[in-house]
């Protein structure tokens, strides 16, 4: 092809033509031009289309990531509101009422159930850190998007964990101390069994102190409820927006 052309243009020089080479000159510039703006378009529309795959990766990873999230919300909200029911049972009655209206293996059972308000819900991290920590977040195409994963991981998720935090240290410090060694009260998941089984009389004498730890943590764990709450309104709002994400970049 290049032969073709200088053949073209050695015979309109030695012919004199000099008009005709010029016109020439300029059609083959013209075409060299065409040549490279197609190829930078082609180059431009690959390039594309690899940070489109990737951005369907990105939102792909959040959605299951999301997806577990969701599901561990929905498990330690269960296991949160528990505790918190079992709370509320000792704080509304007396030592008396309990012991006259109830049994001692209502008693214990309410006790074991209390243990579940230190239950942690821990958020998954390493999709939405793949997309801050890598310079990927300005693959992800809807601002949207961006701005309701900056409200969930961090605050909302940040805001709760600092919550868990607070229950963490009551419950460790404060409460399981009575419990499980005071009175011996154990969850079944610890495959420990007291060697003997429920006093009523240390019940008795650590029930001040039981009523005051379990008023002290009650609206704290009141508040991680609500946070958690908070939380899935936000996972379930951005699932929906990546779901319709993902089907508007993979039409």
């Amino acid at each position: 092809m290049i032969k073709f052309f200088r053949k073209i243009r050695q015979s309109l020089l030695s012919e004199n033509k000099f008009r005709k080479y010029l016109l020439y000159a300029i059609g083959e510039i013209a075409l060299v031009m065409i040549g490279i703006l197609l190829a930078l378009q082609v180059n431009n529309w690959n390039e594309s289309r690899k940070e489109r795959v990737q951005e369907i990766k990105l939102y792909e990873n959040l959605l299951v990531s999301l997806t577990a999230d969701s599901t561990d919300v929905v498990l330690f909200s269960g296991l949160i509101s528990a505790g918190m029911e079992a709370q509320k049972f000792f704080i509304s009655n007396s030592y008396q009422e309990l012991i006259e209206n109830y049994t001692v293996q209502q008693l214990e059972d309410s006790l074991k159930s209390i243990g579940q308000i230190g239950a942690s819900f821990f958020p998954r991290y390493s999709a939405y850190n793949q997309i801050s920590n890598s310079g990927f977040q300005a693959l992800l195409q809807s601002e949207e998007i961006k701005s309701k994963l900056l409200e969930l991981y961090d605050r909302r998720y940040k805001r709760y964990l600092h919550i868990d935090a607070s229950i963490d240290e009551k419950s460790e410090f404060h409460l399981k101390p009575i419990i499980k060694g005071d009175l011996q009260i154990f969850n079944d998941l610890n495959n420990i069994q007291p060697a003997s089984i429920f006093d009523i009389k240390k019940f008795e004498t650590f029930y001040p102190e039981l009523i005051r730890e379990f008023s002290s943590i009650l609206s704290t764990a009141g508040n991680a409820l609500d946070s958690l709450r908070n939380c899935q309104e936000a996972i379930h709002e951005l699932l929906s927006l990546i779901r319709d994400e993902l089907e508007h970049l993979k039409s």
